[in-house]
């Protein structure tokens, strides 16, 4: 694309009060998340934007985003202002170093592909919103799925938290999470952001899965193989996560990063 294609072109209104900033000054770079309007064929309607910006010598040298429409079932006034958790500040005493910030977001994709909650220092608060939605968090009812295997068999519902959800094996579907990035950190809110690109063949066939009640079944995911290009903020406070805003995507499977030549 040329500058003036593509989102340049599509954008209709920018910002509502929805938005979550992660500058890295140390780094040069700073990463949000917003709501913007964006112009469809149809309709001018809102999308959720994250994005890293990369400054050099106080001009942006790089430019990396993702944009996903918002589904139809979230609801809206979750998009109306970010959760008072994750813009919060973290009393200076509190603080933690970049590393140490940037080593626990890192952590959050080896427990997802691992599916081993235990990998990651999950608070017993934490909430995920994925595109506007709830996906996990404290007291949320075991999820029932809306898809059943070849016989036509329904399995039982999963756990709901943050740490239980993976543990349960109900993402064991990913093969792999690429081009992993954890690219700002900002200790004074104790917020890290990454982007990353999962990878579903589809091919690995019945998995282990363990239901909110303790009851193992094997269970396989049928879907079409596809991939999802992903922007996580990550909240952080006294060593653990406690809050996760994510977008993503469903490209087509095998799509480049965009980044190789």
């Amino acid at each position: 694309m040329k500058p003036g294609e593509g989102l340049w072109a599509s954008a209709a209104g920018s910002g509502r009060r929805f938005r979550i900033n992660v500058p890295d000054p140390d780094q040069g770079t700073i990463g949000f998340m917003t709501v913007i309007e964006r112009r469809t064929a149809e309709r001018v309607a809102p999308a959720l934007l994250a994005a890293r910006l990369k400054i050099e010598n106080r001009t942006i040298t790089e430019a990396e985003h993702v944009i996903a429409d918002v589904p139809r079932e979230a609801d809206p006034t979750r998009l109306e202002a970010p959760r008072p958790g994750l813009t919060a500040l973290v009393p200076e005493r509190e603080r933690m170093s970049r590393q140490t910030l940037a080593a626990i977001a890192s952590s959050y994709y080896d427990a997802l592909v691992a599916s081993d909650g235990s990998r990651a220092p999950f608070a017993d608060d934490c909430e995920r919103e994925e595109n506007g939605m709830i996906a996990a968090g404290p007291g949320l009812p075991p999820a029932p799925f809306d898809s059943v295997d070849v016989q036509g068999r329904r399995p039982p519902p999963v756990a709901r938290d943050c740490a239980g959800q993976m543990s349960s094996r109900r993402f064991a579907y990913i093969d792999s999470i690429d081009n992993r990035r954890v690219f700002a950190v900002d200790p004074v809110q104790g917020l890290a952001m990454g982007f990353s690109h999962f990878r579903q063949s589809m091919t690995r066939g019945p998995q282990l899965m363990i239901a909110a009640d303790g009851s193992r079944v094997m269970w396989e995911e049928k879907r079409e193989p596809y991939d999802l290009p992903a922007a996580h903020i990550f909240k952080i406070a006294n060593s653990r996560i406690h809050e996760v805003e994510a977008i993503g995507i469903f490209v087509p499977y095998g799509a480049p990063s965009g980044w190789k030549r």
